[in-house]
């Protein structure tokens, strides 16, 4: 699959540190948009998802952009389908996914709506984006148990493969893994514990498990746990860097780890029985890239 989007518009001084991280950027730095996703396609990612991570109603409400819930959704899977036509590939050669996510305005997920209208706002998204013709649904930034209930619950009413990630991080321990749930207002919990609670909400067969914008070596660990109960396909895209608050919130790139690294790390996890790789923030094309080149697909 792909890498970063979000942050590759941060590398490339793209303006996305308004309150509603990269949403707007569908609007105001499409060219841009379109030029990450020719560099994914180029780098060899046959997956690929659409800038749609904050464009829920419940953050364009917040930023004075609730009418243009539609048109940017819509947007963000044209500009994915634009890149495509651009370089000359056929569409049917590509997924495109549609992301929905737990992002909320300045990224204090503690102010997410009630369970009831996160559904509804879930449902609302994805009626767009499915409208739009995308192939699969990603979930990101799953961290908790009702909430992750409500937007499986909406996302198994479309009939397309689900791409359930789960964002994850060291217990204080250095040894368990644990949720990053601290910035949903909520208490981590252990991987070991939610995962058999979130199989038991699964009712689509096509349903597939990610570790996704974990940090690698955390992501080793989230993927043994994760194998450990459920036997259904899994993806992987970790993240990459530290963070910082000097611009708002942005990425010292200079603490990503390399492309060799990367691609390293990814082939291990494939020859461990992953079914999906690719990268969040911090990864990009050149990432994808030489993952591409080590797995050795159909154009290397």
């Amino acid at each position: 699959m792909d890498g970063a989007l979000g942050t590759e518009l941060e590398r490339r001084s793209a303006d996305v540190y308004g309150k509603a991280w990269s949403a707007l950027a569908v609007e105001n730095e499409a060219d841009v948009i379109v030029d990450i996703h020719v560099d994914y396609i180029k780098a060899g990612a046959k997956l690929h998802i659409a800038n749609s991570f904050s464009l829920g109603r419940h953050v364009l409400e917040t930023v004075g952009h609730e009418r243009d819930f539609e048109v940017l959704n819509r947007t963000s899977v044209k500009l994915l389908n634009r890149a495509i036509d651009k370089t000359g590939f056929n569409r049917n050669e590509f997924w495109v996914a549609g992301s929905v996510s737990t992002f909320f305005t300045n990224s204090d997920r503690s102010l997410l709506p009630d369970n009831e209208i996160l559904f509804k706002n879930c449902m609302d998204q994805l009626e767009i984006l499915t409208d739009e013709g995308i192939d699969a649904i990603a979930l990101e930034m799953l961290a908790d148990y009702s909430i992750t209930g409500s937007l499986l619950r909406a996302a198994e009413q479309f009939d397309l493969p689900v791409i359930a990630g789960i964002t994850c991080e060291w217990s204080p321990d250095g040894v368990s893994v644990e949720t990053q749930a601290r910035s949903m207002g909520l208490d981590p919990i252990l991987l070991d514990d939610l995962i058999p609670q979130l199989i038991q909400l699964v009712k689509s067969d096509q349903v597939i498990f990610a570790v996704m914008h974990t940090e690698p070596d955390v992501t080793d660990a989230a993927l043994a746990i994760l194998k450990r109960y459920w036997k259904g396909p899994i993806a992987a895209y970790p993240n990459s860097g530290r963070f910082t608050t000097e611009q708002g919130i942005a990425l010292d790139f200079d603490s990503v780890q390399s492309a060799d690294q990367f691609s390293e790390a990814a082939s291990n996890w494939i020859a461990e029985g992953v079914n999906i790789v690719g990268g969040c923030c911090g990864i990009g094309p050149e990432h994808i890239a030489s993952l591409h080149k080590v797995m050795k697909l159909p154009g290397s």
